[in-house]
Parts: C-alpha cells; sequence; structure tokens
C-alpha cells in the first residue's frame, strides 16, 4: 500500500518460523518508490527487550535497511504492546502483538521497562482470588495525515492509553 507519503509493505516471517520466507528483501527493494517513508508489517519482530529476535529475519531484512528509509516497523509475535527506542535503522519499532491470545501480565505498572523498550502496556484484568491477573487485550488505530502519522493504542473496551506521531 502506498499514498504520497508513506509505503506499506507486508512481509511473512511465519511460513518460514521466524524467518522471511523466500526473496521478500528483493521484492520490498525491487516494488518500493524512491522518497517515501517506509513502513514494515510482519509476525515476528525486529528487537525485543523480552525474547531474543530470531537472526534469520535480521540477516534477511538487511539489504532493505540499507536501501529504504524504514521509519517504522509493527510486528505482533510477542503478546504484548511496546514500544522501543535506540533501534539502529528504524525510528519507531513497535509490538503490537496484545489483540487476542490470553497471557498473564507479569510485569507491575511501575516496573522498568527493559531496554531497548521504551513503554509498555501493562493493564490488566484481575484473576480469581486476585492471584492471576491476565493482560488486557488491545490494538493500534493509525491515522495517517500527509507525512505524518498518529498512532492511538487502545485496550479492548476502547480506552486510549498512548498516543503518538510517526514522521
Amino acid at each position: 500500500l502506498a499514498n504520497n507519503y508513506w509505503q506499506l509493505f507486508g512481509l511473512d516471517t511465519s511460513y518460514d518460523d521466524a524467518g522471511l520466507q523466500g526473496d521478500q528483501a528483493r521484492w520490498v527493494c525491487t516494488a518500493a518508490l524512491p522518497g517515501l517513508k517506509t513502513m514494515l508489517l510482519s509476525h515476528h519482530q525486529y528487537c525485543s527487550s523480552f525474547e531474543k529476535a530470531p537472526q534469520t529475519v535480521i540477516d534477511r531484512i538487511d539489504p532493505v535497511l540499507n536501501q529504504l528509509d524504514v521509519a517504522a516497523w509493527l510486528w505482533g509475535h510477542e503478546h504484548r504492546c511496546m514500544t522501543y527506542k535506540n533501534v539502529s535503522r528504524i525510528r519507531f519499532p513497535r509490538c503490537i502483538g496484545h489483540g487476542g491470545v490470553p497471557v498473564y501480565q507479569t510485569h507491575g505498572a511501575d516496573a522498568p521497562t527493559p531496554s531497548p523498550g521504551d513503554w509498555e502496556y501493562r493493564d490488566y484484568v484481575p484473576g480469581i482470588l486476585g492471584i492471576e491477573h491476565w493482560a488486557m487485550f488491545g490494538f493500534a488505530v493509525l491515522d495517517f495525515h500527509r507525512d505524518r502519522i498518529t498512532v492511538r493504542y487502545l485496550n479492548e473496551t476502547g480506552d486510549e492509553d498512548k498516543q503518538e506521531i510517526l514522521e
């Protein structure tokens, strides 16, 4: 998908588990329009605060990161919502995988966010007797405004938890 400012590419990182199926990197480099900001969408992550990122994905996407202005990469493998900072060659790496698989919320609201994480959505639904805290589901809404994208991170009840601008 593309407009006058952004181009979005969906990548298959699940057919070859935690890999990049086929020659997708070459396809992205060939199909990319010069001068546009690029957003990548995938299942598996480029970075993480809690899991090792798949080296196959990192190695195979390297030509894309070398050739294009990859402003944002959104993925969902980990069942959490996180923003990251100080990640080489990607200004806005984001995990938005908190959309439908129940998991425990094991991090307290005030616990530090491990590097390279910047923010983690940590709301939960209390379990029986308050023993188990289930992470609350959520999703992201992207509103395109010329060369900027407003991202609203909403929880399952529709309440907004964070908003940011991608440029």
